[in-house]
């Protein structure tokens, strides 16, 4: 959300009547967690733990690093939300990931 507490509801009302609206992205990891980000993400992206991009040239074998495995969205009255389901990449991946970008 754009705003907290009490001021959701005013956040609504101006929504509504200034037919604005706000764009939400969320990165939800294999256990379930979210965690709001303030980027897009393309089908499988590789990802930092905090859904940031990760370029191939910085991976390293013992990283924890996600790959973007689905993209959902969901319009509400005043927001569209965006859910970039992560899988997590085992090591193994990783280290082919490496051997190939060389």
């Amino acid at each position: 959300m754009c705003l907290e507490g009490i001021a959701v509801d005013l956040h609504s009302f101006y929504c509504y009547f200034t037919g604005m609206r706000f764009s939400v992205r969320h990165i939800i990891y294999p256990e379930g967690d979210k965690q709001e980000i303030d980027h897009s993400l393309t089908i499988n992206q590789l990802v930092d733990i905090n859904g940031g991009p990760l370029p191939a040239s910085s991976i390293q074998p013992r990283m924890i690093s996600y790959r973007v495995g689905k993209i959902s969205t969901q319009s509400l009255r005043n927001e569209e939300i965006t859910n970039y389901h992560l899988e997590l990449v085992r090591r193994e991946e990783l280290e082919e990931i490496m051997r190939s970008g060389d």
